[in-house]
């Protein structure tokens, strides 16, 4: 993300007076981030680190082209992912671009409360400590359940610090192929 973008964003939690660690603003930005503009797949890819160094409980952007792509009704070919635990050649993870914006920040909400310290946004360390157990019965899981080869990643991946946690789940910068954004969200919110 360039620095205006970042700027833009910052100046609208100013103008707004909204503290960018709260609830609000996680609600603020679901209804009103699409009006900062485009947002470019390069620049956020330019610190990315090698796909196997991925681990459970912190959050990924990467390029990916799935191996089931011709049997899949849609999917996205840049992903953001909360990694929940390593599966063979691989890790199992939840795409929060399957989302509404909304809901992305309800369900957000709601993984922040599995940070493994209160003070996630002020540490580079923080991690989400998740479980499928403990999230089996919410409703926003299994639009958002994704497994992912490192075989098949057309980059590395960037960590997303937990200081932005609140704000990268909400760019527009999925890349859905095969569907519209909306249609995704419907499929999301029917499952």
């Amino acid at each position: 993300m360039s620095q205006e973008e970042v700027g833009a964003i910052l100046r609208k939690f100013k103008f707004e007076n909204i503290d960018i660690a709260t609830r609000t603003a996680t609600h603020w930005l679901g209804e009103h981030l699409n009006s900062v503009g485009p947002i470019s797949r390069t620049s956020i890819l330019r610190d990315a680190v090698s796909a196997s160094s991925i681990s459970p409980g912190n959050m990924y952007f990467f390029s990916y082209n799935p191996k089931t792509k011709n049997i899949l009704p849609f999917y996205d070919m840049f992903p953001l992912a909360i990694a929940l635990k390593p599966t063979p050649g691989g890790f199992l993870g939840l795409n929060l671009h399957y989302l509404r914006y909304y809901h992305r920040a309800v369900f957000l909400n709601l993984l922040l409360d599995f940070a493994d310290r209160s003070n996630w946004y002020e540490t580079k360390t923080a991690k989400f400590l998740l479980e499928y157990t403990a999230l089996k019965n919410n409703k926003y899981l299994h639009g958002t359940i994704k497994r992912y080869y490192f075989k098949q990643f057309i980059s590395g991946a960037v960590r997303v610090l937990p200081k932005d946690w609140k704000v990268v789940p909400f760019l527009p910068i999925d890349r859905f192929m095969k569907a519209s954004r909306e249609e995704v969200f419907r499929w999301a919110s029917s499952q």
